[in-house]
């Protein structure tokens, strides 16, 4: 029988309160993290060191590598080892070869942030309000879909703080590539702690990266001055759904993407469709003096009427606010509680959350953890197939969530 944590001293050990207000934990150097702290209107950022380290059952401890030190965890739990390194590039060196080992396993969290927050029992957030986080709003017109066609260009970017003090940049103002620069500067000046856009991983930054990359402009939004970065393709899931991105990452800030939280808010399929106009009217959020421009007339309004397109692209970030307020305050306080970043809690699945804490708790009490159980299958809802056809007359037909999408879809009420 494996044992268990004492849950009074898991409880009471995380998270700690010894330092409120952080907003973000980043990897500098080899073996130690910036510490980014808000208070008020200024961010703080101080260093402190920083060991990594995995699980590992005890038949595999002789294929760790490079470790600084290996401990033995009470219980009688799979993962029995924790062993420590030095510096982050000597834990990958010994991660990759035990991903690489068919005979070992390991327990490893990938991100320092994680790593470090699991293991000082620090979180995000501590002390906070969602009021008082940071929140850039970002939206941007183009010519064309695809970064990579002739014709296109960025036309319009346009930003808000927390849906207010909207800023425009313009491309019969400036040429491209000092839009860019003009992007990151904003971002520089204002410093946000999460930046937001309704589908960012998918269109924003990518659209953005691509010119930038043309314009031999980096998108230098990190608190340290470095640039965006991608990772591997990964799914965002929500109920049923299962949506394709590519994450993006920056030093210091997190991104949200509206078009994922908007999902994972409508657990019942309320809402018809999670476009940023359909979204924010199914929630019944629309402003009466809301400007609207369908997408195929982007390019023709920019030189016919490019005031009204800037009236639009300022609606957008304004309507990107209204969404993040509905549905990222629960995020953010998951995050409070969570060794985990606000992005991660974000666009990770409950599973992995429950998960990140359990660890947590296990290491704080110097416990070995049970390994997974193998997956078993489960019988679903009964149903069956009795005729096939034309019926008639019917007299009651009820298919589950879509009276709701209809009624607000068509602004139907008694």
């Amino acid at each position: 029988m494996t044992t268990s944590p004492p849950p009074s001293e898991a409880v009471s050990t995380f998270p700690s309160h010894d330092l409120p207000g952080i907003v973000a934990v980043e990897l500098t150097g080899d073996n130690e993290v910036a510490i980014y702290r808000r208070d008020g209107d200024r961010v703080d950022v101080t260093s402190m060191p920083f060991s990594p380290w995995l699980v590992v059952p005890e038949t595999a401890q002789a294929s760790v590598r490079k470790a600084s030190s290996t401990a033995n965890l009470a219980g009688d739990g799979y993962f029995s080892v924790l062993a420590r390194f030095e510096t982050w590039s000597r834990w990958r060196d010994s991660y990759r070869a035990l991903r690489e080992d068919p005979q070992a396993a390991v327990l490893a969290f990938p991100s320092p942030a994680e790593q470090f927050l699991i293991d000082s029992g620090l979180s995000l957030f501590d002390g906070m309000e969602f009021d008082q986080l940071k929140r850039a709003q970002l939206d941007i017109e183009t010519l064309a879909l695809n970064p990579g066609e002739q014709e296109a260009a960025v036309i319009i970017i346009t930003l808000s703080m927390n849906g207010a003090d909207s800023h425009i940049i313009r491309a019969d103002e400036l040429p491209e590539d000092e839009m860019i620069d003009a992007l990151a500067a904003w971002i520089d000046v204002h410093d946000p702690d999460v930046i937001e856009g309704h589908n960012l991983f998918n269109f924003d930054i990518p659209y953005l990266a691509e010119r930038a990359r043309r314009c031999n402009r980096p998108l230098n939004w990190g608190r340290d001055g470095s640039a965006v970065r991608f990772g591997s393709s990964r799914r965002f899931k929500a109920g049923a759904r299962s949506v394709p991105f590519e994450p993006a990452y920056v030093h210091g800030r997190h991104f949200i993407d509206t078009y994922q939280q908007i999902q994972r808010y409508d657990y019942v399929g309320l809402l018809s469709s999670y476009g940023l106009k359909q979204a924010v009217e199914g929630l019944g959020l629309s402003r009466p003096d809301r400007t609207f421009v369908p997408g195929e007339q982007i390019a023709d309004m920019w030189r016919s009427d490019p005031g009204t397109l800037v009236a639009y692209a300022v609606d957008d970030v304004l309507d990107t606010d209204l969404l993040s307020r509905v549905a990222l305050p629960t995020e953010f306080y998951q995050t409070r509680l969570l060794p985990s970043t606000l992005q991660q809690v974000a666009i990770g699945g409950p599973g992995e959350k429950v998960n990140d804490l359990l660890v947590r708790a296990y290491l704080a009490c110097e416990e070995s953890i049970p390994a997974p159980q193998a997956p078993r299958n489960f019988p679903g809802g009964y149903t069956e197939l009795r005729r096939v056809g034309r019926f008639s007359p019917v007299v009651k037909c009820d298919v589950e969530s879509l009276y709701p999408a209809i009624m607000l879809t068509d602004r139907i009420s008694p």
